[in-house]
């Protein structure tokens, strides 16, 4: 069975948007993404486990058939590697200017555009958040301790 190997072209790393982008791509073909850095494995079909393989820039990938239509759209999927696949690394592209209803505009409405995640019109209760100050940072008795502490915490997520 073909594999298709290639470093990790996504300059933020394997996340959300690309992720998703690879099962909406596959579809109904069944394909699994191995980092080979970290030796997780994922199928295309599960965004969070996609996320879970800790994928970053550069990082040797592998991405293996795991049916007979998989098989057939290796060059297809190839093909979107290199291209589409890529548009998802950026920020999401600007919305649109919003296009209000003229039915909107006739009555007295309040609404306030915002960046869409799915084309359409949404319709709710307004939540207004007021800006919090974060609270000060609270001073360590013994900023050595909290330094060793912090590194131990560090040396433990990096072995994770």
């Amino acid at each position: 069975m073909g594999e298709l190997r290639f470093p990790c072209p996504l300059a933020d790393g394997l996340h959300a948007r690309p992720a998703t982008a690879l099962g909406l791509w596959a579809g109904s073909r069944a394909f699994t993404w191995v980092n080979e850095r970290t030796g997780r494995e994922a199928p295309f079909a599960s965004v969070l486990a996609l996320l879970a393989t800790d994928t970053r820039p550069g990082d040797p990938c592998l991405v293996r058939p795991e049916d007979a239509g998989a098989e057939a759209a290796l060059g297809e999927l190839k093909a979107f590697l290199s291209g589409p696949f890529l548009e998802g690394d950026g920020a999401p592209a600007p919305a649109p200017e919003t296009q209000v209803p003229p039915i909107l505009r006739r009555i007295p409405a309040s609404w306030w555009p915002a960046q869409p995640l799915v084309p359409g019109l949404g319709e709710g209760p307004a939540c207004f958040l007021s800006p919090a100050e974060p609270p000060a940072p609270a001073r360590a008795q013994d900023p050595e301790a909290e330094a060793r502490r912090l590194q131990r915490a560090l040396d433990l997520l990096a072995a994770a």
